[in-house]
């Protein structure tokens, strides 16, 4: 996806000040253009979907939840991450059937 919106000249890859394992990723102006175009339709949308599924005050209660998890992802923002655990995978349907 990077590739294609580089190539478009939406985004530019810039080097890590600190770390030359990593790269920077910035929108150009050009990409912003397009951003501010498109988010009062995105935003619009969003309105009528939360607006149609949820009451006011669930609305609420659901904002107050995401800042919550906001405010917990930036706090653990820099943490490493536990690769303790392995990834269970689902079994394919033909499989569960045998044992």
């Amino acid at each position: 996806m990077l590739d294609t919106l580089e190539k478009r000249r939406l985004v530019r890859r810039m080097p890590h000040p600190d770390d030359r394992r990593k790269l920077r990723v910035a929108i150009t102006d050009e990409g912003a253009d397009i951003v501010d175009q498109l988010l009062p339709s995105l935003h619009a949308r969003e309105r009528t979907i939360i607006n149609a599924a949820l009451s006011k005050a669930e609305q609420r209660q659901l904002r107050t939840m995401l800042a919550k998890v906001q405010q917990a992802a930036i706090i653990h923002a820099e943490d490493q991450p536990d690769r303790s655990s392995g990834r269970v995978r689902p079994r394919p349907a033909a499989a569960r059937g045998r044992r």
